[in-house]
Formats: C-alpha cells, structure tokens, sequence
C-alpha cells in the first residue's frame, strides 16, 4: 500500500465516539508534557482545555521549567503513578530519550507532539513537517537579504524539531550567496538566549541576517538589536512561532517574519486521539501508515499581524 501524510486542514472535522455508547462515555486521563516554557505552551494548553470539554477528559499539562529531560522524566513517572491511559510529549532530545520512551510506549499509548521520534514505537506524531517549517524561514531570509548575506542561527537545543528546521534552512541556502556563519544554543535558557546574540554580533559584526528556531529566540534576538542600539531592519531576522513579543517586533521592524505553527491544534488534538484510542479505537483508523498527521504552518509578516494578533489574545485572557 503506498503510504501518505496527512494534510490537517483547519477547520478540523471531529470524530464521534461510536454512538452505539450511551450517554457521556466515561472520564479516561490523559498526560501533556512540553519541551520548554515558552508562552507558545499557553496556546496549546487552550487546545488542551477545549479536547477536556468536548471528550470528556482529565488531562495533565508539564511545562519543564529548565527545558531539561530529567523534568520530563519526572513528569512522566508521576503522570503513570496517575494511571494516565496515554501521554503526549514533546521531547526535548529524541535521542537520548529514545531507550525511555520505547519502553514507555510498551505501557501507555504514546503520541509525539510538536518533536518526532523517528523511528519509535509511538503510536504517531501530531505536528508541523519541521523540514518544510523550516525551508519556510530560509525563504523567507532569502528574500529579506536579496539572496545574499552572512546569517547566524538561534536555538534552545539542536535535535528534534530545531534539527529538522536547521536542516530545511540549509536545503534552501545551498547554491546561494547566503553563508551561515555561526550555529548558537542556549540550552533552553531565554536569558542566555539573548547574552547570545550580543556576543556573536560583537563576534560577527557584519552579520545582517539571523534565523531563532525556538519560540523565545525571537523575542531575544530583538532585546538583545535594542540594547545594542542597532536600527530597526539592519539585520534581518526571521522567527519561529507566536507571542505579543514576536508580533510588537514585527510592527517594529524588529523581525521580519515569523513562521506559525498551530500549537492549539498541537493540544487539542493530541488530547482528542489519546481519548478515543483509550475508549476502543484502532489507532490505524485514526492515525495515516507513515504515522504523521502534519498541522500546516504559516508565515507571517508586518502587514498579517493584526489578524493574527487578534487571534492570539484570545489564549492570553
């Protein structure tokens, strides 16, 4: 059988539990763990919010403080000392997680969101095609830059999602006079994030373009240019995700564009497939062969802000 992705489309079609159950079907709990404490997570804790109502379900949210494996470590173990008939996670380093969470997926029903684990055994991934979501902002920097600059790459960490990213900006940038100079993590520390754009400037000076793969390097990326004095648009940069921050910059002129990903629908689906498997369905009826269900991204700019601002507002009442 020739095997297929599919293309989530919003707006999302829900699937029923089988009607041959009467009356409201009966709580199952559920576990929702994230990579970093990025305000992205209150967008998919909304989605999370909203499957709890619609199918009846307790899920627990993590949000790793330190965006360090052993929390999440610590948050699957209580989450199983809680019974949960199935967890969703976003690894941190789908690596050196990969022995823990096989094992785990022997025991509970396992889903990877927002970071893949190629080649688990997960029941499937719920999330964006990180290459592409990637091959977006490279892009875009090429445009920015008029095909030709130096560029600095941002990141918490370089595996998982990050990795797949930094992999489709280098797809884009071969054959082009776009030279990356430099590839800088912080480790999952937003304060470190922005130490470390001045100090490759000071190293860089003639850096004119750089790419933050997570969602707080943005935001970084622009208090560090401020502090620094430097002009709003002498340095192109192009984000990741969506914050107040994120979108100020782009009014700004701080950033030039943000690639979006549907972090609701991240939560809100999860949560939905964890349910449904957990009260009978096959999972091979739910999820596709090559076991991804892709959420679309967008890439927003200066003059699409308002829309998706209004928009935002709504996770942060």
């Amino acid at each position: 059988m020739k095997k297929f992705t599919y293309l989530l489309l919003l707006p999302i079609v829900l699937l029923t539990v089988s009607g041959c159950m009467s009356g409201k079907p009966e709580p199952v709990k559920v576990g929702f763990i994230c990579n970093h404490p990025g305000q992205v997570w209150a967008i998919a804790r909304d989605g999370v919010k909203k499957a709890e109502k619609d199918y009846n379900v307790k899920c627990f949210v993590y949000i790793p403080p330190n965006a360090k494996i052993s929390e999440q470590q610590a948050a699957l173990k209580k989450f199983m000392d809680r019974k949960v008939s199935g967890i969703a996670i976003c690894p941190i380093d789908p690596e050196k997680q990969r022995k823990e969470l096989n094992a785990l997926a022997e025991k509970v029903n396992l889903l990877c969101q927002n970071t893949d684990l190629p080649g688990g055994k997960q029941l499937g991934y719920i999330g964006s095609d990180n290459l592409e979501a990637g091959k977006m902002a490279a892009r875009a920097m090429v445009k920015a830059l008029g095909g030709k600059g130096k560029v600095i790459i941002f990141s918490g960490v370089m595996t998982g999602n990050a990795k797949r990213r930094f992999e489709g900006v280098k797809d884009v940038f071969k054959g082009k006079k776009i030279k990356i100079v430099d590839v800088v993590l912080d480790h999952g520390n937003p304060k470190q994030a922005r130490k470390n754009v001045e100090k490759a400037l000071r190293e860089h000076p003639d850096t004119n373009g750089m790419i933050g793969l997570w969602s707080y390097n943005g935001p970084a990326i622009m208090g560090a240019l401020k502090s620094l004095k430097i002009k709003p648009g002498k340095i192109k940069v192009v984000c990741f995700d969506e914050s107040y921050d994120i979108f100020r910059g782009l009014l700004d002129n701080y950033i030039y564009a943000t690639v979006i990903e549907d972090n609701y629908e991240f939560g809100y689906h999860s949560v939905k497939l964890l349910a449904e498997i957990a009260r009978g369905r096959d999972p091979k009826s739910l999820i596709p062969d090559c076991g991804k269900i892709y959420i679309p991204v967008r890439l927003i700019q200066k003059d699409s802000v308002q829309k998706s601002w209004k928009v935002l507002r709504n996770h942060y009442k």
